[in-house]
């Protein structure tokens, strides 16, 4: 496996390559970026890791620099000569590259040693860079990524590689949909793997005590990245209509973010003077993840509705599924398709304040109704095939046929 990022953590990556080793059918070398004081080598859960020195994450300066070079004919070098370096060593059979970029590099590496490769298309790329540095400040880093991360440049690269590919993964139907009819891909070179989780996500889940402005809250949880596309901004607005129905209602935010995203969140919170409502807790060891989802009234994912998000899907859906509590998403497509098939929660219209802080206080006054739609969810990751176990099956059938 080849990944443009450090390792871990990926929630995907791993739950591919362990089942790949799981499975007792393969063996499965990852070979990703390098952190400052990472080993070169290491083991993990039975994947083999190699980390390149490329440079270092942390020199973000020195690594931006590298990515505008390799993105003008996108062929990353030091990845090239790494990946031949441990086909010489260990003569693997599949390259599996993970996301766009690398997928030129990899499709040239396959070529010269004749191995079949898949490229497994977490997202949206191309669509992706419209809205990961919306609200970037750094004049120069806005110039680089308008000449080297556009849109044009990039969906014409997507264009290209996955019609030169002979297996594609996708993460949603919505993806592969668009791959054939924008792309005009052929749909049996196309496979599904969702971001299902296991069922016992929350088996080990720990018991919490919350910080004493916590208690006795409404508490309307928000875990995960935070970005511009997550529409964090939305819920913080809608916390000064939820606030005026539901007096001990609190927005808990839990995850990283840029220093330009923090602001922005800041500035409304203080702008509407939501201080005591809205709590940014910044980024908890995973293992924390499952209780905070757990002791909350509502788990929500207020994404925006874009060519981005309606071509992924993350993976909390499925951990607030299982965690049996009620679910409040946007109408981004991939969301709002589970969610409806499955009655499994409620959904607002993306980028809303107004229609989030109805459906929040709509859950606060019937919330029987909301915990019998949770069950609902927990029963189609349960009882059906929202569940990293069926997906795992799924996997291995499409690697059995490449």
């Amino acid at each position: 496996m080849v990944l443009d990022a450090s390792f871990p953590p990926d929630i995907r990556v791993e739950k591919e390559a362990i089942t790949l080793i799981n499975s007792n059918l393969y063996e499965v070398y990852l070979i990703c970026l390098r952190k400052k004081n990472e080993e070169v080598l290491s083991n993990y859960n039975g994947l083999n890791i190699i980390r390149i020195n490329s440079p270092a994450l942390d020199q973000k300066v020195k690594k931006g620099i590298l990515d505008a070079i390799f993105s003008i004919n996108n062929v990353h070098y030091i990845f090239y000569r790494q990946i031949l370096k441990l086909h010489q060593e260990i003569n693997f059979d599949i390259i599996h590259v993970h996301d766009l970029p690398l997928s030129k590099t990899v499709r040239k590496v396959a070529k010269k040693v004749n191995i079949p490769y898949v490229i497994d298309l977490h997202e949206n790329y191309a669509e992706a860079l419209k809205v990961w540095f919306k609200w970037r400040t750094n004049k120069i880093i806005r110039l680089k990524n308008m000449i080297f991360f556009n849109y044009r440049k990039w969906n014409k690269y997507e264009r290209n590689e996955t019609n030169k590919a002979k297996h594609i993964i996708a993460v949603v139907e919505e993806m592969k949909d668009r791959l054939v009819k924008k792309h005009g891909l052929k749909e049996k070179k196309i496979k599904v793997i969702s971001n299902t989780e296991h069922l016992d996500f929350h088996n080990d889940s720990k018991k919490i005590s919350l910080s004493p402005n916590l208690e006795n809250k409404f508490l309307i949880t928000y875990i995960g990245g935070i970005g511009p596309h997550r529409g964090i901004d939305t819920a913080v607005e809608a916390m000064v209509d939820i606030t005026a129905y539901i007096n001990n209602a609190v927005l808990l935010i839990i995850g990283g973010g840029s220093k330009e995203v923090l602001s922005k969140l800041n500035t409304i919170v203080s702008h509407n003077n939501l201080k005591k409502n809205v709590v940014i807790f910044g980024k908890v060891d995973k293992s924390l993840v499952s209780p905070y989802m757990k002791i909350s009234d509502i788990n929500i994912i207020p994404h925006l509705s874009n060519s981005h998000t309606n071509h992924t899907i993350p993976h909390k859906i499925f951990q607030i599924l299982l965690s049996k509590k009620p679910i409040l998403v946007s109408d981004s497509a991939p969301l709002k398709r589970i969610i409806s098939e499955y009655d499994a929660g409620f959904i607002h219209e993306a980028s809303n304040s107004k229609s989030f802080a109805n459906e929040v206080i709509h859950i606060y006054n019937d919330y029987e109704l909301a915990t019998k739609k949770a069950m609902n969810g927990f029963k189609a990751c349960n009882n059906g095939s929202l569940n990293w176990s069926s997906t795992a099956k799924e996997l291995l059938n499409f690697y059995s046929n490449i």
